[in-house]
């Protein structure tokens, strides 16, 4: 992938993360599973299996967000360097 195909997805991502929607909808989704999990029963250990691995998955997926903005800047930066030459 090139600098520049690099440095769109990270300014795509970053639209992605402060997309007012999609922090709603994901603070949402993190209560959601933390309530099921801390409600579940002692003896649910499969409702709170499943609660625990729904809310690692969206960490997960916010954490491959940030991923691509910090590949994004940093392309950003090679080609603002490479510019400056």
């Amino acid at each position: 992938m090139s600098l520049d195909e690099e440095r769109s997805r990270g300014s795509q991502a970053e639209l992605l993360r402060n997309n007012p929607l999609l922090k709603q909808i994901f603070e949402q989704l993190r209560n959601s599973y933390i309530t099921d999990w801390s409600s579940a029963d002692l003896d649910d250990v499969d409702k709170r299996e499943h609660a625990f691995y729904l809310l690692r998955a969206l960490t997960e997926i916010e954490g491959q967000i940030d991923s691509i903005i910090a590949s994004g800047n940093f392309a950003k930066e090679q080609i603002d360097s490479m510019l400056k030459k």
